[in-house]
């Protein structure tokens, strides 16, 4: 007799790329032997009082490492946001509504059980584009101004719970 084999799962995410919470969905693409693929996509509401932006769309695609029950996880993608972000205060002039994202962790997922634990490092990466003015010399009163590029890079974590089907 052989195992159901399951493409889909649906897990509850506290941190990760939804920030503080998400619903995701993942679907397994491709099925090796030490190696899986899977696709990930979630979702996260804020309301506008919350500070953060009101929507957020987690993407990612996912590697899963060796056979058995415990699983190395690595993942790259975005955090899609409804809102430009505006860094330590600042402006931007054209500023992203997305940070890339890069994550590695643990699933636990025993063959044939519906049942799914992850826990995950991830890092949230920004680039934004502020307006900069700055004296010339002190002794003029003319500004130069220009555009100044910068990058963040913000460390995150989370744990999820999933259900296969």
């Amino acid at each position: 007799m052989t195992e159901a084999f399951h493409r889909n799962q649906l897990s509850l995410s506290l941190g990760g790329g939804g920030l503080v919470y998400s619903l995701n969905y993942e679907r397994l693409l491709l099925k090796g032997s030490p190696i899986n693929y899977a696709i990930e996509i979630g979702a996260a509401y804020y309301p506008k009082n919350s500070g953060f932006s009101t929507v957020w769309l987690p993407v990612s695609v996912n590697t899963i490492f060796f056979q058995g029950k415990h699983h190395l996880e690595t993942g790259i993608g975005a955090a899609i946001t409804s809102d430009t972000w505006k860094a330590n205060e600042r402006i931007p002039i054209d500023g992203s509504n997305y940070f890339g994202t890069l994550k590695i962790g643990y699933r636990y997922q025993a063959i044939g059980s519906r049942f799914v634990f992850r826990i995950s490092f991830i890092s949230f990466f920004e680039t934004y584009k502020f307006f900069q003015r700055q004296q010339n010399t002190m002794f003029s009163s003319r500004s130069n101004e220009k555009f100044q590029f910068e990058n963040e890079v913000h460390p995150w974590g989370g744990i999820a719970l999933g259900y296969v089907f």
